[in-house]
Order: C-alpha cells, then structure tokens, then sequence
C-alpha cells in the first residue's frame, strides 16, 4: 500500500513536470531525499523492529544471567521470593509463633494480597506491552513514510518513542530488579 502510494505520488510529480504546472520544484527537489528514506524504511521496518527486539531480548537474558534463571516466570518467582524473604525474615521462627500469633496472620494475609496484586498489575502492563508492540508494528511503515513527508516528522518521532519505550520495557524491569 505504501508503494503504490508513492508510486502515484511521484506520478503527479512527473507529469506537472511534463504538463508544465506551476510546481514548486525546489520543494519537491527539496523533500525528494526525505521521502526516498521514509520509503526505504517503510520497506525495511520489519527487520529494523527485530532487530530492536532482538536487541531487547539480549539484555533480557543478560538480566536472566545475572539472576542465574532461565526464564521470565523463574524470574519472578525468584523475585518474589527474594521479597518475601526480606520482609519476613527472622521474624517469624516456627509455626507456634504463627499460630499464637494472629496479628502475624493478618500481616501475612494482607503481604500476600499484596503481592498477587504486584504480580496481577506486572502481568496486566506486560500484556499491554504486547498489544502495544503489535499495534506499532503494524503501524510502522506509515511512521516511516511520515518522516519522509515534510512537516509530518513529529508522527514518526512519536511513534518511535513509543516502540522503544514498550520494546525495552520488560528488559528494564528484569535490570532494574
């Protein structure tokens, strides 16, 4: 669909050229290199969006490497663990001290609540993710050829703050715990 709209926009170029109409040639000479390279992009968004997963993915393992997991649920499993081994630790010994105490309980009932709600929210912003990441796909070569159209610029710059951002969202997380 992109190329044939470029194809007819170049067409109308052409033949004002040929006819003689009063186009303002600088300007089309002008957006030209412009419109070449949203174009090129446009045709080369798939492998450049993979190559920014890929990129992506690599710091994710790395995140996993340090972690010493191999996948995102070990990940947060052991996250979690480490959460709640921090938050509890050496204030709860044995199951007698649980059982006396039921102040205990209910601290232990309202930290798991708690935790099923970070997990529940951490699940909801990565499916999110995803919905975004397709989306933006699919709207990429449009975002190219925006930056090939003059005075369209700020489209392609909004789209690809937004890929980067949902792309190197789970990567940072990973890092950042």
């Amino acid at each position: 669909l992109i190329n044939v709209l470029v194809i007819l926009a170049l067409l109308v170029i052409a033949f004002a050229n040929i006819l003689h109409l009063n186009l303002n040639t600088y300007a089309a000479k002008k957006a030209l290199p412009g419109l070449v390279i949203g174009v090129v992009g446009a045709n080369a968004s798939m492998l450049l969006i993979r190559f920014v997963l890929d990129v992506a993915k690599a710091l994710q393992l790395f995140a996993f490497d340090i972690a010493q997991v191999k996948t995102t649920g070990a990940f947060v499993g052991e996250f979690m663990t480490k959460i709640g081994m921090t938050a509890f630790e050496n204030r709860i010994s044995n199951a007698a001290v649980v059982i006396a105490s039921p102040v205990t309980i209910i601290v232990i009932i309202i930290f798991a609540i708690f935790m099923f709600y970070l997990l529940f929210v951490f699940a909801w912003a990565m499916l999110k993710r995803l919905v975004y990441i397709y989306g933006l796909t699919v709207l990429a070569p449009l975002a190219f050829v925006s930056y090939g159209i003059p005075g369209q610029q700020q489209w392609f710059t909004k789209w690809w703050d937004m890929m980067l951002r949902q792309i190197f969202m789970l990567p940072i997380v990973f890092l950042g715990a």
